[in-house]
């Protein structure tokens, strides 16, 4: 112990020697040092650990420590400098400095002292104290507890999308011998500037060879086979620093051959390489568990949530992409005395996003320079603190490069309070209030924003003066604040330890966020009031700052009925019943209840007692069980209800007799119908239940040969039946069981006729039938007749049927009475031409012998009509043939068919119709139908290419049908046309001047046929100086002209195609020198148009002359936005080519340049003009609403009036103002729109039970002359909140287990919990503080962690199960559980009071990149690499390590 004070005291005497005094060794000077002091010492400061004058002002200008003065702050620079510069020269001991020989001494020891912590498991000389303290103080407490050292680690992965690059080589070997000594080097280069050897910007691993033998440096390959080999390269992130990269990949292959060394350079192939993303990664763990108190044995405390935070930071130019970091439970690694204690993680959420049961965070991309939040709640079973965190990581790789490692740093935070930053403003996230390891006070001294990792905002501490209770529930706080920015404020507080705080109020009007910012905790029965504002520079120089809070008592649970569903009995025979049952709900929070029924009329409910009466007559029959819900509401603010289900289910009395159905029966019978044949069956039915409605038949009629069974109603013969014909009339009677039973009759007639003796014959045994296949629907065939020899009806009464093997799929009908047979179906003779089927003939006899029948074969035979076209082979044929083909020369032979028969079936002509083209062909039919094509004349391909003909072809049906087919004939070119100048006479003009080769003039010919190349030649008569391109055309100046060459010169040009020639005149005059340029009149020129003017329209015209008297031409050079506009070129007429629209360009300015002639092309003079085109606007366009007709909005139910709901935008093209109205209608008064900004807001507060959406239209109107409207259909959505919290069917759920059915795995209990909500906030997960057991998160199943056969006598295990809804505001309930199991011997630990400590154990990150689709990268020469993306595995080891001490 005094080691370690030692160790610490040398720390501090160190801090004196630095700062020259004990003075600031204060709270307010600790404060002063962070905040002002140390910023300007930093690297990255102006002057580095020099501080600049700036830097001094800037000091200065923050306030300073109460007990410090300027002067002393002007010193403690000053030595501070001093000692920088002098140490820099080489000058260790000097006045006004830290001496360097006692601070060498100190650093020494606390070096020494450091290493000498860590080899005993401490990660600083404070942490070796706090143990040796915490240890003192559990010495002088050895009669009150004990010291539990429990560790725990949670595994996490990381997986990141990340580039990597693969390099192919494919080696083919066409040799006779086999390539040896095979060896790559490979080359990488940057393309962006100076092409530079990148190698050390890139990790390339050891390739992968496929075909290929040998070790990883000397390679074969035999002959005649193919191998490859494959690279793995991995850019290091300053292979492209802050953007895109561009590389070669190239290199060389080294081979032998047949004794002869050869190489082949690999062509390079270009990647593009991104920027990296740099990660910083801090976590957060709550410092304060509130759980369950071990030595409270009366009551289990509830596990209340606490944050695993994290802000995952990039700060490279690359964006993190696809980032998923999955979480593993805690697992307990450690537990020196067997404490019973479990960790577990609940749940995730990203941001603001609602809470998932899943472990697994998806944060998608992190981009640039951002960060991105989000936190795990977790649960104890126990109370405590965390203390003393540490954090470090590992990264392995594919290439065991520990280069590649995109991970920067990761730190693990003390976190006191969840908070939000409102100012400058609030972005809703949670943020993290922190008490860093720089804290001297162990008060929280950073603020890590959600949004920015890298940057904490500095918390200074602030005094509370002054804590006055106003009333029970108010507060004023007085409090000093000594610096500007984000300060703190604790207090100790003597209140009712469930208060909250509802409001807070500044005594400058500003409001603090309640729970985030303003908050009251009880941690280790200690109830402290803790606040965190935002001061300002005038909000310090406030006389006095005060604080008025408004506390509240939260109702945070409905009232639970004792049962979720009570049941009861009630005859209907009752009319009025008090006391029926009693319902009971009872209010945790200690709120009064009163009781309310909904959905029935038949009930009432006392409000006071929950007492249930009966206040109307039931009827069995009508509603059999009566179910509705009860509620008990709470007086709590705001008011919560709970629910549950009444059934009361109504007893039945004999109040209906049975009715048969029908009421009178009729049968027919034959003579001779023996004993016990069974008749008919008389059926009834009463709408009583039980014995009310249990039957029986009898009949009322003596001495009657038929009896009924009492139970089924069935009616049968007791002797046979002799009399004929005869009838029997009977009365049959039905009573009911019931202790008064009731009756009812029917009447039963039996008649007695003939015996059917004979079945019916047809007249033939088979049927011959015909029909036109185009026969309709109905068409009679004919008729089949049959038959009965028996003399009574019904028994020769006979009836005709189709055969049931063949009635299905017949297009055919008989009908029963007169036998006549009609068709029923679509009839096709090409399909199907003969119809065989059977028909039956059965007679109407009754039981016992009933219907005789026979049956007879009907054929039908399908005729044939002219339904099908005739046709040819092809539906198109296209032929190419040459010009100048004589005439005579067959083209096409093809003969036509036909599917039908006979004539209907047989080709009767052809005819041959021109479409385009001329009619040189000729058509011939031969005797065996076919049709064939002739030409009947020479075809010319420039007077038609293109010939096309329709052949046609009639059957010989009456009447005939038609059929055809597109002949198509292209004509081939023959060079049989003589090229043609386009013009006999041409002049240019060139001065003496011009320079050799000059162009001068280009000549053109056309040739309307198309094999013949044309060549240009100059027939010379003399040694003119001029030559001309063959090809082209183009005449240029062979040799410098002279003044004693003539001023004109005439060319005779021929122009061939090889068999035909052309001539043209070019005559070249030699002139002076082009002297004036173009003058514009009356430039600069203007005019106004309208948006509306058509496409074509002229709008301006532009004159320019030219003294030289030469041809001027126009061209427009600038401002022809979108080349709306065109100009003649001779005549300068400027038209509009589009539409014009002012909307999108309300202005033009063009430049009009006029161009001259100049000397054969040569020293041409122009000059410009500037025209300004105003377009005009007309009111053309409506407004347009930008979310379309239909706009959705949505607002919480119970929101006050007046809140913005969206707003509704429109746009107009023709950029008028546009305002908004509302549509009057019954929905639409509960809305109101701003007219100027179409904000929508409510009129009232809406209530989502009463009405979950309404639709209304607004109206969009621009201020155009005349004014134009659009409207759009507002529908919004009104939303539920979160005002219910989940409850389980039991409050306490109680079970008993023998040990040998207690084993790891097995299902113990399912708990259920509810929720009254809907959506997210009704979906309900589970967890667990309980030690042995855990819970199914989705589906409330307990199972076992325990082994039972280790259990010696009876155990109770008791603990509680949490259910937590989904919404963004979760609420949560708890049921207690207690599981008794039997025998055996298991012994509660009771911890006794001291210091227990927890280690947070290892964390493992893995990093994993996405693969991505290869580059399209071809490969030209064998044996170059192809390049494509790939991805890359990269792993992160973290080890987070923090102390619990469990109280």
């Amino acid at each position: 112990m005094a080691a370690r004070i030692s160790s610490v005291g040398n720390y501090a005497e160190l801090s004196v020697l630095t700062v020259g005094s004990d003075i600031w060794f204060t709270e307010s000077g600790q404060i002063w040092w962070n905040a002002a002091l140390q910023p300007m010492l930093s690297d990255n400061s102006d002057g580095g650990q020099l501080i600049t004058e700036r830097e001094y002002q800037l000091i200065k200008e923050y306030p300073i420590p109460t007990n410090v003065t300027a002067a002393m702050v002007t010193e403690l620079v000053m030595r501070l400098n001093n000692t920088v510069h002098n140490w820099d020269r080489g000058v260790l001991e000097d006045s006004g400095m830290i001496s360097y020989r006692e601070y060498n001494v100190h650093v020494t020891k606390i070096n020494e002292d450091t290493e000498a912590a860590r080899q005993q498991g401490h990660d600083s000389i404070f942490s070796a104290y706090d143990s040796t303290a915490d240890e003192f103080e559990e010495a002088g407490k050895a009669d009150e507890g004990v010291c539990a050292k429990v560790r725990i680690q949670i595994k996490q992965r990381l997986v990141i999308t990340r580039d990597a690059f693969n390099a192919r080589l494919e080696i083919e070997n066409g040799e006779s011998d086999q390539l040896t000594d095979i060896r790559v080097v490979i080359e990488i280069y940057s393309r962006n500037g100076t092409r530079t050897l990148a190698m050390d910007r890139f990790a390339i691993g050891n390739p992968t060879i496929a075909g290929i033998t040998g070790t990883e440096t000397q390679w074969s390959l035999a002959t005649k086979t193919t191998g490859s080999a494959e690279w793995l390269i991995i850019p290091y992130s300053q292979a492209a620093p802050t953007q895109d990269t561009d590389y070669d990949i190239g290199g060389t292959l080294y081979y032998m051959v047949n004794g002869e060394n050869l190489s082949v350079p690999l062509f390079p192939d270009t990647i593009t390489v991104m920027p990296d993303p740099r990660l910083h990664l801090n976590y957060f763990l709550e410092k304060f568990v509130r759980a369950d108190d071990p030595f409270t044995k009366a009551v289990v405390e509830p596990s209340i949530p606490f944050t695993l935070g994290i802000l995952v930071s990039n700060s490279g130019f690359g964006a993190a992409k696809d980032l998923k970091i999955s979480s593993g439970q805690p697992e307990i690694i450690d537990n020196e005395k067997g404490l019973l204690i479990t960790f577990r993680i609940i749940g995730a959420q990203l941001g603001m996003q609602p809470i998932s049961p899943s472990l697994d965070v998806t944060f998608g991309n992190v981009d640039p320079h951002s960060t991105k939040m989000a936190r795990w709640l977790m649960t104890s079973s126990l109370q405590g603190k965390f203390s003393n965190y540490s954090a470090t990581f590992q990264n392995t790789n594919p290439l065991g490069d520990p280069q590649l490692s995109i991970m920067d740093s990761i730190y693990f935070h003390e976190l006191l309070h969840n908070v939000r930053v409102d100012w400058p403003a609030d972005d809703q996230l949670s943020d993290f209030l922190v008490i860093d390891k720089s804290s001297a006070t162990a008060l929280p001294n950073l603020i890590y924003k959600s949004d920015d990792g890298l940057n904490p905002l500095p918390v200074t501490i602030g005094n509370v003066t002054t804590l006055e209770f106003l009333s029970p529930k108010e507060i004023q706080v007085s409090v000093k604040a000594h610096y500007p920015g984000w300060v703190y404020f604790q207090t100790p507080v003597t209140v009712n330890t469930a208060l909250q705080v509802s409001a807070a109020i500044r005594s400058d009007g500003r409001q603090v966020i309640s729970e985030h910012n303003a908050w009251i905790d009880t941690i280790l029965n200690k109830t402290k009031l803790h606040i965190l504002d935002y001061f300002d520079n005038s909000t310090l120089k406030m006389a006095r700052v005060t604080y008025h809070l408004t506390l509240f008592r939260p109702n945070d649970r409905a009232p639970k009925f004792e049962k979720r569903r009570y049941e009861a009995n009630v005859s209907e025979a009752e009319s009025v019943i008090t006391d029926l049952l009693t319902t009971h709900a009872v209010d945790a929070d200690g709120d009064a209840v009163t009781y309310h029924l909904a959905d029935t009329n038949y009930f009432a409910i006392d409000s006071t007692n929950g007492s249930l009466s009966l206040i109307k007559e039931l009827d069995r029959e009508t509603v059999a069980e009566h179910t509705f819900r009860v509620f008990a509401v709470d007086n709590g603010t705001p008011s919560r209800t709970g629910t549950a289900a009444v059934s009361v289910i109504v007893t039945d009395i004999n109040d209906n007799a049975p009715e048969f159905e029908p009421s009178v029966y009729e049968a027919t019978i034959e003579v001779d119908t023996p004993p016990g044949f069974d008749v008919l069956q008389v059926m009834a039915k009463d709408n009583d239940v039980g014995s009310n409605a249990q039957l029986l038949y009898s009949l009322q009629t003596d001495g009657v040969v038929f009896s009924v069974n009492s139970s089924t109603g069935m009616l049968s013969t007791t002797e046979t039946i002799q009399s004929s014909p005869s009838t029997h009339t009977l009365t049959c009677v039905v009573s009911d069981k019931g202790v008064s039973p009731r009756n009812s009759t029917a009447n039963i007639i039996i008649n007695v006729i003939n015996k059917n003796l004979h079945p019916p014959e047809f007249g033939h045994l088979n049927y011959n039938f015909s029909s036109l296949e185009n026969a309709t629907i109905g068409f009679e065939l004919g008729e089949v007749s049959a038959t009965d020899a028996d003399s009574h009806s019904p028994n020769n009464v006979v009836r005709f049927s189709l055969a049931p093997a063949s009635s299905s799929r017949l297009p055919f009908s008989v009908d029963q009475e007169t036998g006549k047979v009609t068709v029923t179906g679509y009839l096709d003779r090409e399909t199907t031409d003969t119809y065989t089927f059977e028909i039956i003939a059965a007679d109407r006899g009754v039981p016992p012998t009933g219907q005789l029948s026979a049956t007879t074969t009907v054929m039908v035979s399908i005729l044939d009509v002219n339904d099908n076209r005739p046709s040819f082979p092809r539906s198109r044929f296209e032929y190419r043939i040459l010009e100048n083909l004589p005439s005579g020369e067959l083209i096409l032979k093809v003969k036509a068919t036909d599917s039908d028969l006979g004539s209907n079936g047989a080709i009767s002509s052809y005819e041959l119709t021109p479409v385009t083209g001329n009619a040189n062909f000729n058509l011939v039919v031969t005797n065996d139908s076919y049709a064939m094509i002739y030409t009947n004349s020479s075809l010319d391909r420039e007077e038609f290419d293109r010939h096309t003909l329709i052949l046609e072809v009639s059957d010989g049906g009456n009447p005939p049908r038609t059929g055809s087919t597109d002949v198509v004939i292209i004509v081939t070119d023959m060079n049989d046309n003589p090229p043609k100048f386009d013009s006999s006479l041409v002049q240019k003009s060139i001065s003496r001047d011009t320079p050799v080769n000059t162009p001068v003039a280009t000549v053109h010919a056309t040739d309307i046929d198309t094999t013949g190349l044309l060549r240009y030649s100059i027939n010379r008569t003399s040694n003119e100086p001029f030559q001309i391109n063959e090809d082209s055309g183009a005449v240029r100046l062979s040799k410098q002209l002279s003044i004693v060459d003539p001023s004109s010169f005439n060319l005779s040009v021929i122009v061939s195609d090889g068999i035909f020639t052309d001539k043209m005149s070019l005559i070249i005059n030699v002139i002076t020198t082009n002297t004036y340029a173009p003058e514009f009149d009356g430039a600069p020129y203007a005019v106004v148009v309208n948006e509306s003017v058509d496409a074509g329209r002229s709008i301006f015209q532009v004159t320019a002359t030219d003294r030289d008297s030469s041809l001027v031409t126009y061209l427009i050079t600038l401002g022809n936005t979108g080349n709306i506009f065109e100009i003649d070129s001779i005549e300068g007429i400027i038209s509009t080519r589009g539409e014009l629209d002012r909307e999108t360009t309300p202005f033009y300015q063009l430049t009009v340049e006029a161009s001259d002639g100049g000397i054969n092309g040569q020293n041409i003079l122009t000059s410009t003009a500037k025209v300004d085109v105003v377009v005009l606007d007309v009111n053309e366009h409506y407004p347009e609403f930008i979310s379309g007709g239909i706009i959705s909005l949505s607002v919480q139910e119970e929101s006050k009036p007046g809140i913005m709901l969206g707003q509704v935008l429109a746009t107009d093209e023709d950029r008028h103002n546009v305002s908004y109205h509302m549509v009057p209608g019954d929905e639409a008064a509960h809305f109101a729109v701003d007219t100027d900004s179409g904000n929508v807001t409510t009129n009232a507060t809406l209530d989502r039970e009463l009405k979950g959406s309404y639709q209304f239209e607004v109206e969009a109107r621009d201020n155009g002359e005349p004014p134009l409207t659009s409207t759009a259909v507002v529908m919004v959505t009104v939303t539920d909140i979160n005002d219910n919290e989940p409850e389980f069917d039991q409050s306490q759920y109680n079970i008993s287990l023998q040990a040998d059915d207690v084993v790891p795995g097995a299902v113990q209990l399912v708990v259920h919990a509810s929720d009254e909500d809907e959506g997210r906030n009704a979906v309900v997960t589970y967890s667990i503080a309980g030690v042995g057991f855990m819970v199914d998160n989705h589906t409330g199943e307990i199972t076992s962690e325990l082994d039972g056969s280790s259990v010696t006598e009876t155990t109770v295990y008791r603990f509680h199960v949490i259910a937590t809804d989904q919404g963004i505001q979760p609420k949560w309930s708890m049921a207690n559980v207690s599981i008794t199991v039997l025998p055996g011997n298991q012994t509660r630990v009771t911890l006794l009071p001291g210091n227990q400590t927890t280690d947070v154990g290892t964390t493992t990150i893995s990093m994993v990149t996405t693969p991505m689709q290869p580059k399209n990268t071809t490969v030209k020469t064998s044996g170059s690499p192809s390049i494509y993306r790939d991805s890359s595995l990269f792993f992160v080891t973290l080890l987070i390590v923090a102390r619990c001490m469990m109280l």
